[in-house]
C-alpha cells in the first residue's frame, strides 16, 4: 500500500469577505481550536459558488477532493466532498474561549471542559435548522448514531492529562479519516473493552479480556500485530451529540446511507465467527423491545424521559416529532451487540440521547471500519465548520 502522509495548508486559505456592514465575529481569532482544515491527500477541484440561507443566516462553499487510487482501493470512497461554513456566523454558533452559555453548564457542571474554558461550535437544539441545512438533512437524523472524536467538549478524570490532545493529534498524523477505527496500541483504548481471540476447531475462543480503562491494559505494550482476532468498541449517541451539548473535535454521523457501513455490518453478521465476536452477553438474553408511539406504554416511557429529554436542552418540537416520524423508544438498554448494530442498519428511528455501541471487529475476514465509513464529518478549525461527505459513487 502506498501510504501518504496528510497535506497540511502552509498558508491559510483566504475566505470571501463578510458582506458589506456585517462585522467578522471577533470569537474566530480567539477560538483555541486546529488553525486550518488538514485537506485530505488528493486532487481537489476549486470552489463552487458560495450558497446562502437568508432565514438562518448563514452560507457556506464547496469543493470535491478526488482521493488517489490506492485510497479508493482501500477505503471504496472515491471522493470526499468538503462544504465549509463561512463567517459571520449566528449568534452563539461558536463560542468563544473565557464564554460559557447556560444550557452548556447545565449539561456539563461535572465535566472539567468548563474549568478549560474551551471554545467550541455550540450543537444546542436551536441551531437544529442550521446543521440540517449544512448537511441536507442528515445531521441530527432520527436514524444515525453520532461519534465525537475524543468525547468533543468534556475532558474527563480519566483521560485528564495529554492522553486526547495526544490522541487526536495521532488522528491527524496517521491518516486522519482514512484510518482504521479499531484501536492501533493499548495507549489509544480508551473507556472500552478488548476482547481477544484465538482460532480452534469451534470456530474463534475468546482467550483475554481488559476493562474500560486504560491502565487495566497496561500489560498489552506496543503496537497490536497485524494478526490479532479482537473486537472492541465505539460509543455513540443517537440523533444527534448527547444531550446536543457542543464540540471542538470532529464528529462523526453513521447511519445506513453509507454503502461502507452497511458492506462492514453485513460481513460481520453474514461471518459465524465474526457474528459471535460481535454478540453482547446482555443483548443475546433480552430481546431489544421498542416501543411505538399510540400506545399507552409508549406515552408512559415518554413521560418519564421528558426531564432527560427535554429538561437541559429544550426543544418545543421535538415531541410532535417523535409521533409524526414514527421515533421509537427502546424499552431495554441498547448494549451494542448484533441486535444494536442491525438497528443502525435497519436505519430505525430512534429517540434521542440514547448511547449504543459499534462492535469494531478485527478478523482476516473483515474489511476493517474506517472514519471515513461514516455518511459524513463535521470538522471544527477555529475559522469554520467543515462538513466532509464520504462520497462512494
Amino acid at each position: 500500500m502506498n501510504e501518504q502522509a496528510p497535506r497540511f495548508n502552509p498558508e491559510p486559505e483566504q475566505l470571501p469577505e463578510a458582506e458589506s456592514g456585517q462585522a467578522k465575529s471577533e470569537s474566530i481569532e480567539k477560538v483555541e481550536m486546529p488553525a486550518d482544515f488538514v485537506e485530505p491527500e488528493g486532487k481537489p477541484g476549486k470552489w463552487g459558488e458560495i450558497v446562502e440561507n437568508k432565514d438562518l443566516g448563514i452560507r457556506y462553499r464547496e469543493k470535491v477532493i478526488e482521493l488517489p487510487k490506492h485510497r479508493q482501493e482501500e477505503t471504496g470512497v472515491k471522493r470526499i466532498r468538503r462544504r465549509e461554513m463561512l463567517p459571520p456566523f449566528p449568534e452563539g454558533f461558536l463560542v468563544p474561549a473565557g464564554e460559557t452559555k447556560e444550557e452548556i453548564y447545565q449539561i456539563n457542571k461535572e465535566g472539567e471542559a468548563l474549568q478549560e474554558k474551551v471554545p467550541f461550535f455550540s450543537a444546542v437544539s436551536k441551531f437544529d435548522d442550521v446543521y440540517s441545512f449544512l448537511t441536507d438533512g442528515e445531521y441530527p437524523n432520527d436514524s444515525a448514531w453520532i461519534h465525537a472524536l475524543e468525547i468533543g467538549l468534556i475532558t474527563t478524570r480519566a483521560s485528564k492529562g495529554d492522553g486526547p490532545a495526544r490522541r487526536v493529534r495521532k488522528f491527524i498524523d496517521e491518516g486522519m479519516y482514512f484510518q482504521e477505527i479499531f484501536p492501533r496500541r493499548t495507549e489509544d483504548v480508551n473507556d472500552s473493552v478488548l476482547r481477544f481471540y484465538k482460532n480452534s476447531d469451534d470456530g474463534v475462543e475468546e482467550i483475554y479480556k481488559t476493562g474500560g480503562e486504560r491502565s487495566r491494559a497496561a500489560d498489552l505494550s506496543g503496537e497490536f500485530p497485524g494478526d490479532l482476532i479482537a473486537r472492541s468498541e465505539i460509543w455513540c449517541t443517537t440523533r444527534n451529540l448527547w444531550m446536543g451539548s457542543g464540540f471542538r473535535t470532529p464528529v462523526f454521523v453513521f447511519s445506513n446511507r453509507s454503502e461502507n457501513l452497511n458492506e462492514y455490518i453485513d460481513s460481520v453478521m453474514s461471518n459465524p465467527d465474526t457474528r459471535k465476536m460481535a454478540e453482547d452477553p446482555y443483548e443475546e438474553k433480552n430481546e431489544i423491545d421498542l416501543l411505538r408511539p399510540g400506545t399507552d406504554e409508549y406515552e408512559k416511557k415518554l413521560q418519564i424521559l421528558k426531564p432527560y429529554l427535554l429538561g437541559i436542552n429544550p426543544d418545543a418540537n421535538y415531541e410532535q416529532n417523535l409521533k409524526e416520524n414514527n421515533v421509537l423508544i427502546p424499552k431495554t438498554y441498547l448494549a451494542g451487540g448484533t441486535k444494536t448494530l442491525r438497528l443502525l442498519r435497519e436505519g430505525t428511528p430512534l429517540i434521542k440521547n440514547l448511547e449504543p455501541k459499534i462492535p469494531l471487529i478485527r478478523h482476516p475476514d473483515i474489511k476493517p471500519l474506517r472514519w471515513c465509513h461514516a455518511e459524513l464529518a463535521l470538522v471544527p478549525t477555529k475559522r469554520s465548520l467543515n462538513i466532509l461527505f464520504f462520497e462512494t459513487e
